[in-house]
């Protein structure tokens, strides 16, 4: 027979009372979150004449993202509530007199925290990226109908592929058309070996050739002094980037993975575009889950301390407050790594190391007290 592993009895009642207040706790935030973005977005629903299951499915498909940021959020209350009602009702003071230490009684929500911060990240990494996708498209191109409207248009604009460089004079995002382009191919010595000069490409549903060049001009074996000159009515354009790339819009951390944001910061660099902030957006989806334990340790002691002296209403403001700090303290780093004032690990782990250094000195005051 397999043995079923059983937590702890204490471990159970602490996480039983935690989870009444973390459930209601997260579906009060959620549902308030969505009350206030659907009273935000419906006058562009009806000034757009927008059809009702575009206005749900943009709501519903925001939830994963506001359960992303609302977790956090409510592990603090529910860590405030929670260990704050059992000290005003005389049962931590019991718990410890039968040989609990603080350490073991912040065990189980330590535990939690880390699971919490687990499903933060993984979350951050497949179903949020996802769903911020689709509902950003949705606002923007089938609302909004941006890309019909021509907002997104982009002007005289480079991108790279290896030893290939490409210059677009504009780009029509009405008809996924790119204008007047060029492409230049250098060899290994960064000489000249081949340009193509196109007056249109266009984009198409066709799996094999998603690219077309109109109207193309190719000049070869530029490095040699019996160069070919050749013109073709259409060529294809074999590059990976899809109309979407070429929009006027820069791309926002949460809605990329981690892979996703690794692979623009790499190709940022070899275009020679400056990708700090992306740098700090990428150590910080690593670094920003474990805000959940960081919350359990300032949360705890704080609750502990004022066994029956009526101040939970006191903590819970206090508490609130370091949670909002939390977050100024890593707008602020962030800002710093951003700007290349700091290193881009310092700026994503400095808030961590802070509050987290914080959080261990107050438990350390409460077990002593």
């Amino acid at each position: 027979m397999k043995r079923i592993i059983k937590l702890p009895i204490l471990w159970r009642y602490i996480l039983k009372e935690f989870f009444n207040i973390f459930i209601l706790c997260l579906l009060t935030a959620t549902t308030l979150f969505l009350v206030i973005e659907t009273f935000e977005k419906t006058k562009t629903f009806i000034r757009h004449s927008a059809p009702i299951h575009l206005g749900v499915s943009y709501i519903l498909l925001k939830i994963p993202w506001i359960i992303q940021l609302m977790l956090p959020v409510a592990t603090l209350i529910s860590t405030l509530l929670c260990i704050g009602k059992l000290s005003q009702k005389s049962e931590i003071t019991a718990m410890r007199a039968c040989g609990s230490s603080t350490t073991s009684l912040i065990k189980p929500l330590l535990a939690i925290g880390l699971l919490i911060s687990l499903f933060l990240f993984i979350n951050g990494e497949t179903i949020v990226p996802w769903s911020l996708n689709k509902s950003q498209d949705i606002f923007s191109l089938d609302i909004k109908k941006r890309a019909i409207k021509g907002d997104y248009n982009k002007e005289n604009f480079w991108f790279r592929d290896d030893n290939l460089f490409y210059n677009v004079g504009y780009y029509n995002s009405r008809d996924s058309k790119l204008n007047d382009i060029s492409i230049f191919k250098l060899n290994s010595e960064f000489d000249l070996e081949k340009k193509v000069d196109a007056e249109s490409a266009r984009w198409s549903d066709n799996e094999l050739v998603r690219w077309t060049m109109y109207n193309v001009t190719e000049v070869a074996d530029l490095s040699s002094s019996n160069f070919l000159i050749a013109s073709h009515p259409k060529l294809p354009l074999i590059i990976e980037e899809k109309p979407s790339y070429f929009y006027n819009s820069k791309r926002k951390a949460e809605t990329l993975s981690f892979f996703e944001l690794s692979k623009l910061i790499e190709k940022n660099e070899s275009e020679g575009i400056s990708a700090s902030n992306y740098k700090v957006d990428l150590i910080s989806k690593i670094a920003f889950p474990f805000i959940n334990i960081i919350v359990v340790l300032l949360a705890f002691p704080l609750a502990i301390l004022p066994s029956r002296s009526n101040k939970l209403a006191f903590n819970l403001v206090v508490g609130l407050s370091f949670g909002f700090s939390y977050y100024v303290f890593n707008s602020i780093f962030r800002a710093l790594g951003s700007a290349e004032l700091i290193d881009v690990y310092t700026s994503a782990w400095a808030t961590n190391i802070l509050f987290t250094t914080i959080g261990v000195y107050m438990l350390s005051k409460a077990e002593f007290n």
